[in-house]
């Protein structure tokens, strides 16, 4: 025997060493798995465009960040000048066409189109019907791919080819429809002042129209993720959260050219970056310093790096700022007790004119928060946050998506337990002696220290045993 499970043996006397640990539940909730009636082929896309992504970040390229290896695919995109695509489907048909007995090779050749337009038209309406959610998932779910805007266009093509019989007025065509999403226009934009492309397009590195400065951009982001976590080690849950959202208020300051002019300086001019969970993570103050989604989504990514549950929210949310709706983004998380609450890290770290991370008005107000939580004389938080994230990709089709609902809001506060309380029955006593001697024993550390500096250790069940004594 060690002296130090002599130390922890002695001060139990004949207490059993073992104990139960709070169970967390660990049950991811993503936006994917809320729509019950996504296409086959789009479930595929989501599925490529996840292994694309992860390829990227661990150095790898492919088609989701080097145009090279994508699809070139002329007369297609604006202006019909040929995009750069993902093919998300394509299929070939056989079908049977009748016409007028004895009509003119015109004439057919103009009801084959019409009949193969009229089968595109309808595949191309499922696709603007799921694709926008597909896509939205994508960007809530997976806010890591960076490099990647917060928009998207699809495309489609036919071709076919047919045999008639004008004297029976009876033919076969033979027609293949493809499905595409782009991943650049070759069409130049004046309102936008270049040509589309899926990736972000800020000044200087920040153009991830650029392959190497994807891989420049990758090794910063892995980099920056890496060090905030160092910095954010902990046992608890709430510690951990505490950590990451601190760091994200006092390294940034919110983007004060979109706070006090977002016409000009708008989503173009500032090529997405503040947008993205990149400007965050990495820390800015200046053009490209984070809006509400750059915080939203850095908050995301170090929650899902930590095994932490954690959804992005979006909609028009009533700002304390300015006293008005306006359209927002924010997190629910999932705490140890299986209840989710939300965090609001962008309002936690208001506009500061001085332009500087650390400003003095950082807070936790915002933090970890009930539905029914006030947080405006007239207003609770729900009511303050409405749920209204569809409006971000809606539907552009006709067929409705079906689906089931996300995660409900704690409607209190999340509070933390007495660390001096580990079993959380109330009351310090034998029991809770025997549960941290355990997990110092066990090198376990799923409970919260008592000396709050982040190790279980002897040190706390010592302050444990001082407070069981002098209760």
């Amino acid at each position: 025997m060690t002296i130090r499970h002599f130390i922890i043996a002695a001060a139990l006397c004949s207490a059993s060493l073992s104990a139960n640990a709070q169970g967390t539940n660990n049950a991811a909730v993503n936006y994917r798995d809320r729509i019950t009636n996504m296409p086959d082929y789009l479930q595929n896309f989501i599925d490529d465009y996840i292994e694309a992504t992860h390829e990227i970040l661990n150095g790898g390229v492919n088609w989701l960040s080097n145009l090279a290896m994508s699809e070139y695919v002329a007369g297609i995109g604006r202006g019909k000048v040929g995009a750069y695509c993902h093919t998300l489907k394509e299929t070939a048909y056989t079908t049977e066409f009748t016409f007028p007995s004895y009509s003119s090779q015109d004439f057919i050749k103009q009801t084959v189109e019409e009949l193969v337009q009229k089968h595109t038209n309808k595949a191309v309406d499922t696709l603007n019907s799921f694709l926008p959610y597909a896509f939205l998932s994508l960007k809530f779910d997976h806010p890591e791919a960076f490099w990647i805007g917060n928009e998207y266009r699809n495309e489609s093509s036919f071709s076919y080819s047919y045999n008639s019989n004008p004297f029976t007025g009876k033919g076969t065509v033979n027609y293949t429809i493809k499905l595409f999403f782009v991943l650049h226009d070759n069409y130049y934009d004046y309102n936008t002042g270049g040509n589309y492309d899926i990736r972000n397009n800020g000044e200087l590195y920040y153009d991830f129209r650029n392959t190497s400065n994807i891989a420049r951009g990758v090794n910063i982001y892995n980099t920056s993720v890496q060090n905030i976590l160092e910095q954010c080690q902990s046992v608890s849950r709430h510690r951990k959260l505490r950590k990451v959202h601190d760091w994200l208020t006092t390294h940034n300051c919110y983007n004060q050219y979109h706070y006090s002019d977002p016409y000009t300086y708008n989503f173009y001019y500032l090529g997405g970056i503040p947008w993205s969970p990149y400007s965050a993570l990495e820390g800015n103050t200046g053009k490209q310093a984070p809006v509400c989604e750059g915080y939203a989504r850095a908050l995301k990514v170090l929650c899902d790096a930590m095994d932490i549950p954690c959804i992005l929210m979006s909609g028009n949310a009533f700002s304390p700022f300015t006293k008005k709706f306006q359209a927002h983004m924010w997190n629910y998380v999932q705490m140890e007790d299986g209840n989710w609450y939300a965090i609001d890290p962008t309002w936690d770290d208001p506009f500061n004119d001085r332009q500087e991370a650390v400003s003095g008005k950082e807070s936790r107000q915002w933090f970890l928060l009930g539905s029914e939580d006030k947080v405006d004389e007239n207003l609770t938080f729900i009511q303050s946050h409405p749920e209204d994230w569809i409006v971000s990709y809606p539907n552009q089709g006709s067929q409705n998506w079906k689906l089931r609902p996300g995660p409900t809001l704690a409607p209190h506060a999340w509070v933390a337990p007495d660390p001096h309380d580990p079993s959380g029955d109330g009351i310090i006593n034998q029991d809770d002696i025997s549960l941290m001697a355990s997990k110092i024993v066990n090198d376990d550390d799923d409970i919260d220290d008592v000396d709050g500096n982040d190790r279980i250790t002897i040190g706390d069940l010592v302050r444990i045993i001082d407070r069981s004594i002098s209760k």
